[in-house]
């Protein structure tokens, strides 16, 4: 659901539906103590009646000791379980995690009050307090989840916060959205509500269980789909590609309950594991759309089986040829599996790295519920640590974020998401924009959940500043005591400078300001740079427009690392692997056993080479060509990995005979460094104060994996270090 970065619905402003003859009485909402929250029940009246239910106030039960304590004080004088018991059968209540939509027509909801103190027959008094009776407005989304339920007669408590929270009161607001975490922790069954469904799409729901096991099974037999040719489904037993099923499942693939910020924790914190008891587990939430329910799980298996079977684009776009920004429910449930195994390996909360890149591509109304969002994940302790000042601008929330990373994520590193849409004016040049999606494809991440990839694809990914064994090797400490002891063992200390930093990169944050102390090796100066690929912005990159300029683009660069590129290297195969960043595939699927070809087992200029026949053909064609009718599955991996690596980045050329990828921002004269215990080289901009700025990481060949420190060891190149402002 979405909470704080709602705008208020006021009691004085609020214009009902038509459906509302009389203009009713606003409901009074009591005022909640510390610790107190509220669940709603619906009144299962008839279809035609007004939506209506009653409220029930109560003390949720809490982590930490004081508010444990202060909840048991407050139970002892109610008896919240026997009500819960009387009207339910059950003594806990369900959550629904949804999204509110458009807020543009709003629809009557009336309420009354159920008390939580048995009368003096040990019976419920309902309608309590009836002179608070009244209506609060309420959106078309939650009205027709509303009525979903009413229609399945659901007669248990829930918490919904639109309805559970006083909407109108700031103060509340800012108390409750802190709880979300336990109320969502504890809390009995889980639902989500994607939405109202058309007829093709309930159709779709229904049959999405024996598809994806349909879909299990061509794993086994097929490594891939493809929609140009209808027998690789057919054979397998799985419908046409023109069926309209797939368009369908599309369409809820597509739904907007899959991109939203606060969705994720409601599906990631539950406590509830899944069938094989493991937390790190989907939680057994059920998804409901329209009269349909599907257990989350499904979506799960679905997502994992269509993205080795590599249709995952086709389902989003319909077309084999476009490559969406975008892949919706795809992108959503990659975040929940990578925060809920995280979740289920820290135990007390979802690791930095994990909400790092599980929250980057969802969408928050306001800029700083893109760090709430991930506080409500966190272990209590640091979530309380960070929590900001009520007057705390946006600049000042994500600072603060972003140096508690710095100070303690291991395995994520910061400075490799500092690239995105939208830059945010006054950060520190270190620090990202969080309310902002990617600008492009991080080439530095290492963050991989436990069923992302396996250990020696994790050994393929870079490693510029430090080496996967010896003395450069990166510390794998998680627990914090021993952060403590790694930097006291390694001499880190206020003595060599690197002060206030418990993080082994040696990355320090300077005394009573922004800035930040970072070491390492200073290798080049940037001579000359070409423009970022324009076609890699397009959806369609495989359209003859696009390879145009993409075979503008590639001639530009070309040229330039003939004119700079040292005549001591494999030059093609240099250039071939550069413009892709080494990786063999942004996609994998089953039987993928390299990603990033570290050890050089994969011929990157014979892809390259059929690539560029294949546009001379489309041009000599107008266009007229499949890619899958042309390319081998290796050359159109190439050409995939080609647009979105070099999205937003700069091909550049070094004075020492170096050629590189870089941030679309890079220019003549940067300076390139390697960062100690950092994935990438990075490009730097010296100012006319001695510091510099972060401009973000590059990929350089022969940079890639530890050769600078085997230089720095010989004695050829010294350390040296800076401060980003």
């Amino acid at each position: 659901m979405e909470k704080s970065s709602r705008a208020s619905i006021s009691s004085q402003d609020t214009a009902w539906s038509s459906q509302s003859t009389l203009r009713p009485h606003y409901f009074q909402y009591d005022v909640l103590s510390e610790g107190e929250i509220r669940i709603f029940k619906l009144e299962l009246n008839g279809e035609e009646e007004p939506l209506s239910g009653t409220l029930l106030t109560t003390y949720h039960i809490w982590n930490s000791l004081d508010n444990g304590r202060l909840a048991w004080k407050h139970r002892l004088a109610e008896d919240v379980e026997a009500v819960l018991k009387q009207l339910t059968g059950r003594e806990d209540y369900h959550t629904f995690s949804y999204t509110w939509g458009d807020q543009s027509e709003t629809y009557p909801l009336y309420l009354t009050l159920t008390s939580g103190k048995l009368d003096s027959n040990k019976q419920v008094r309902t309608n309590f307090e009836p002179y608070r009776n009244g209506a609060i407005s309420i959106g078309r989304n939650l009205k027709t989840l509303l009525e979903e339920l009413r229609r399945r007669k659901h007669m248990e408590f829930v918490w919904i916060d639109a309805i559970c929270i006083n909407q109108a009161n700031e103060m509340e607001k800012k108390m409750q959205i802190p709880m979300m975490r336990d109320i969502y922790e504890y809390a009995g069954d889980g639902y989500v509500w994607l939405g109202e469904a058309t007829p093709d799409e309930v159709t779709a729901m229904n049959l999405l269980p024996h598809l994806t096991d349909q879909l299990r099974e061509a794993c086994l037999v097929s490594t891939m789909l493809s929609a140009n040719n209808e027998r690789t489904f057919t054979d397998l037993g799985l419908p046409s590609p023109s069926d309209r099923l797939w368009k369908a499942i599309g369409s809820i693939m597509r739904n907007p309950y899959w991109s939203r910020l606060w969705t994720l924790q409601e599906v990631v914190v539950p406590e509830r594991s899944g069938e094989s008891g493991h937390l790190y587990d989907f939680p057994p939430t059920q998804v409901l759309y329209g009269e349909t329910t599907t257990p989350l799980e499904v979506f799960n298996q679905f997502a994992i089986a269509a993205t080795a079977l590599g249709i995952r684009s086709w389902i989003i776009t319909g077309s084999t040829d476009l490559r969406p920004r975008s892949l919706y429910a795809f992108d959503g449930i990659d975040e929940i599996r990578t925060a809920r195994e995280s979740w289920g390996t820290d135990l007390w909360g979802v690791s930095l790295s994990a909400l790092l890149m599980g929250t980057r591509r969802r969408k928050a109304t306001i800029a700083v519920d893109a760090v709430f969002g991930m506080l409500a994940m966190m272990d209590h302790r640091t979530s309380r640590t960070l929590a900001p000042e009520a007057n705390s601008s946006t600049r000042d929330v994500f600072v603060k974020f972003a140096k508690h990373y710095i100070r303690n994520e291991l395995k994520e590193n910061l400075l490799n998401h500092i690239a995105t849409e939208e830059r945010m004016e006054g950060l520190p040049s270190w620090c990202p924009n969080f309310a902002s999606s990617p600008a492009t494809i991080s080439l530095g991440s290492r963050w991989v959940g436990r069923a992302s990839l396996t250990d020696e694809l994790k050994r393929q990914m870079y490693s510029a500043g430090f080496k996967l064994e010896g003395k450069w090797k990166l510390p794998k400490s998680k627990a914090f005591a021993l952060k403590a002891v790694a930097n006291v063992l390694s001499g880190r200390n206020q003595s060599n400078g690197l002060r206030d930093t418990k993080n082994p990169r040696q990355m320090a944050l300077l005394p009573d300001s922004d800035n930040l102390l970072v070491a390492g090796i200073h290798m080049d100066e940037i001579v000359a740079v070409a423009d970022c690929n324009a076609a890699a912005e397009s959806a369609n990159f495989f359209s003859l427009k696009s390879l145009m300029l993409t075979e503008s683009w590639d001639t530009q660069c070309l040229q330039m690392s003939l004119q700079h590129l040292s005549r001591d290297v494999e030059g093609f195969d240099v250039y071939a692997r550069t413009i892709t960043a080494n990786r063999v595939s942004m996609e994998r699927s089953h039987s993928d056993t390299i990603l990033f070809d570290r050890e050089h087992q994969l011929n990157f200029v014979e892809s390259y080479r059929k690539f560029k026949a294949f546009i001379q053909n489309m041009k000599s064609v107008q266009g007229e060509i499949h890619i899958e009718d042309k390319l081998d599955r290796e050359t159109i991996h190439f050409a995939d990995t080609l647009s979105r690596v070099t999205r937003q980045r700069r091909f550049f050329a070094t004075g020492n005979g170096r050629i590189g990828l870089g941030p679309a921002e890079t220019e003549v004269g940067d300076s390139l460094s390697i960062l100690f215990y950092c994935p990438t080289p990075y490009v730097l901009r010296h100012q006319p104060n001695g510091r510099s700025r972060l401009v973000g990481e590059a990929y350089v060949h022969s940079l890639m994996y530890g050769e600078a420190l085997d230089m720095l060891d010989r004695g050829e190149i010294h350390e040296t270090k800076w401060v980003l402002e």
